[in-house]
């Protein structure tokens, strides 16, 4: 097919309904309001063109060139951007339901309110993109580049982040429940007042990240690293730690009733005020752990290491918790 240059013309409400339109140059067109719809756009150019309110649904866009693009309350309904660049673009108010994203370049994208429920990010990059308050419900982000990406108030139920990199990233009050994140990276991300019920966690890294006030009930830990993590007035009932690193990790205030932490190293832990109702330390290492004020009723301490006397008597109702039969006798030699 010969070469198309439709680039720097006015194409407003113009149809181009499934034509195959690949490798077409429309770079800085006016494009508002076109008609795209299940058109073969691969690796066409759309560098720095006005797209606003353009209709893409069921279009290929394979490879396709959207630097800087405007496609603002675009139909991206079904699209296909599999390793597109869409860097810096903006997609306020599009609508990208179920629309393929697989290994696109989107760094810096604006993403602010869209709709992408089931939309598919694996394998991209979207270093710095922005989020806030979109609709990602039940999308895609495997092994997805996501560093300083902004998720502010987004709904994110049932995503799947997994080995994804979130280093850094801006979760503040996302609605999380039911995500997974095994083997992500999350260090130092701002997990603040977020939801993550029953989220899968096994295996991540959440070094430094800040889930203050976060509600984790049922939240899965697993072998995940969360040293000098900030669980600090957190909702943790019934969560699974069993052997997660938690070096220097802040519990204080938080809910931990019937928490899991069997063989995990807790060193310098800070337990200060925490519930820890019926929560198991079974073989847990808490050399240094802070138990001050901490409700340690009917907590399970039995074959932990490092643990002393003094620690525990500085909590309260700590001779109703669970000791190894020689425990206090030990300390006292």
């Amino acid at each position: 097919m010969a070469f198309q240059d439709f680039s720097g013309q006015n194409f407003q409400a113009h149809s181009f309904a499934d034509q195959d339109l690949s490798g077409a140059d429309f770079s800085y067109a006016d494009m508002q309001n076109a008609d795209f719809s299940h058109a073969n756009l691969t690796s066409a150019n759309f560098r720095g063109s006005n797209l606003r309110g353009v209709n893409f649904e069921g279009a290929d866009l394979t490879r396709a060139l959207l630097w800087g693009a405007d496609l603002q309350r675009s139909n991206l309904k079904g699209t296909n951007f599999k390793e597109a660049q869409l860097k810096t673009a903006s997609l306020c108010g599009a609508t990208l339901k179920e629309t393929n994203f697989q290994g696109a370049y989107l760094q810096g994208t604006d993403f602010q309110g869209v709709n992408i429920q089931g939309a598919n990010f694996q394998n991209t990059e979207l270093q710095g993109a922005n989020f806030h308050c979109a609709n990602l419900l039940k999308s895609y982000f495997l092994r997805a580049n996501l560093q300083g990406a902004n998720f502010h108030k987004a709904n994110l139920q049932g995503a799947n982040f997994q080995e994804a990199d979130l280093k850094g990233a801006n979760l503040r009050e996302a609605k999380l429940q039911g995500a997974n994140f095994q083997g992500a990276n999350l260090q130092g991300a701002n997990l603040r007042y977020c939801k993550l019920q029953i989220s899968s966690l096994i295996r991540a890294n959440l070094q430094a990240a800040d889930l203050t006030g976060a509600e984790l009930t049922g939240a899965f830990f697993q072998s995940a690293l969360l040293d000098r993590c900030n669980f600090q007035k957190t909702n943790l009932l019934t969560a699974e730690f069993a052997g997660a690193s938690l070096l220097g990790a802040s519990f204080q205030d938080a809910n931990l009733l019937r928490a899991n932490f069997q063989q995990a190293m807790l060193q310098e832990a800070n337990f200060q005020q925490a519930y820890l109702l019926e929560t198991n330390f079974q073989e847990a290492i808490l050399q240094d752990a802070n138990f001050e004020g901490a409700n340690l009723l009917g907590a399970d301490f039995r074959r932990a290491k490092y643990l002393t006397v003094q620690q525990v008597q500085v909590g309260n109702h700590w001779n109703q918790a669970q000791y190894d039969p020689d425990f206090f006798r030990e300390n006292e030699s």
